[in-house]
């Protein structure tokens, strides 16, 4: 009895609670003052032009000299160029000399675009929630290349339900989830009705915008349902997962960035002229938290993400444009050295589901406040479960048999 009344005795004593106090008031003035820090200093034209030159280098009967764009010539298709990543890798690549096929939902924002860059955007119309639409889109594409090729494929065009659609009842027409119809299903088709496209061109790369946030799940919810011809995976199913509110929307956003990595694996394993790479663009300032502009949630984000035109399209133009990179798992890239540390990742593989989904989350809110301390480039490893080579297959099938059959 006398221990335990000292251990409290310690534990109220003004000494320790004026510590404990001190401490706290510490940690939070830190943490107050990281939004405050600017972001490390980067020159993205340094970074990729060696890169460019490097990759216009190994081209078959390269002519061009033009050192400022290594990559006139070129071709390629982008979803989602209107705004965020898409747009920022739009108007670098068309700097670079490259011609663009941007395939986006807004008719007025695509105009926008033709008014931008006048003489080297192509614009496609397309709601990728509608895969009808989308198999309209992939034939235009094929009118406008017509006996040409496509050097770099971007499957950019994303959504996060976030805190819409919060219960998991909303459906596009064809019956699925619309975060996995629109991350996973339309890029698929879209994709794979232009495959020849890409096959024609001398260097074709396809990238694929996933995320780090697929560590979330471990792929039992892309597992298509033994001996049945009418079920399909959870994944693809109005709600998208079995999780509560707003992590209910967490997995299901996991689902269809693994899903991502898959369908790259698989053209890989099907095609191996095509090099499929995914990237993690950690976290970069768009408008995907969907956070009123002027509202202090936005500022701070803003603070705290990279910027569009420097560290936020690293990644990218590095999985594009990286010609040193043989080695067959280096088909992931990030561009923090935290989500690429494979010790921080794999704590939330042994998670159980359920609270797999959890720790990521957290573990990616807490990447945000510090990513800016560690910006990196270069290849990474994605989850365990994205190289299991049965899932991989498995829903590649059901996709290509089942949810496209009728378009591919």
């Amino acid at each position: 009895m006398k221990s335990v009344s000292s251990s409290s005795s310690w534990f109220t004593s003004p000494t320790v609670k004026w510590i404990l106090i001190s401490l706290t008031g510490i940690i939070l003035a830190i943490i107050a003052t990281i939004p405050q820090i600017p972001h490390p200093k980067f020159d993205i034209d340094e970074f990729v032009m060696p890169l460019a030159r490097d990759y216009a280098s190994k081209l078959p009967n390269n002519n061009n000299n033009n050192k400022e764009r290594p990559l006139e010539g070129t071709v390629a298709l982008i979803t989602g160029p209107t705004s965020g990543i898409g747009l920022a890798l739009t108007r670098k690549l068309t700097a670079l000399g490259v011609n663009v096929i941007a395939v986006g939902r807004s008719p007025n924002k695509l105009q926008k675009l033709r008014d931008e860059m006048p003489t080297s955007i192509q614009t496609v119309q397309a709601e990728f929630s509608d895969l009808d639409e989308v198999a309209k889109a992939a034939d235009e594409i094929r009118s406008i290349v017509n006996d040409g090729h496509i050097d770099f494929w971007i499957n950019n065009a994303g959504t996060h339900d976030g805190v819409n659609n919060l219960f998991g009842t909303t459906v596009t027409k064809q019956g699925y989830d619309p975060v996995f119809a629109i991350n996973y299903l339309s890029h698929v088709l879209l994709t794979e009705k232009c495959i020849d496209l890409l096959e024609r061109a001398p260097q074709p790369v396809l990238l694929q915008i996933s995320s780090s946030f697929h560590w979330a799940v471990d792929g039992q919810d892309l597992v298509v349902p033994p001996n049945s011809d009418s079920l399909s995976p959870l994944a693809s199913r109005p709600g998208g997962a079995t999780a509560m509110y707003l992590y209910r929307s967490t997995r299901s956003y996991a689902n269809s960035k693994l899903a991502q990595i898959y369908h790259a694996r698989s053209l890989t394993t099907r095609n191996k002229k095509i090099r499929a790479i995914s990237i993690c663009p950690s976290w970069v300032y768009t408008n995907i938290t969907r956070f009123d502009s002027n509202s202090l949630e936005q500022r701070t984000f803003k603070s705290l993400a990279y910027p569009l035109e420097g560290w936020g399209i690293v990644s990218a133009f590095m999985g594009m444009l990286d010609t040193t990179t043989t080695a067959s798992r280096n088909d992931f890239y990030t561009n923090t050295q935290l989500f690429a540390n494979p010790q921080l990742m794999e704590f939330s593989s042994w998670c159980p589901a359920g609270l797999r989904e959890v720790v990521v989350h957290t573990q990616s809110v807490l990447i945000l406040i510090v990513q800016k301390f560690y910006p990196a480039m270069g290849p990474s490893t994605s989850s365990p479960e994205s190289y299991n080579v049965k899932l991989q297959q498995g829903l590649w099938e059901w996709t290509r048999q089942k949810a496209l059959a009728k378009y591919l």
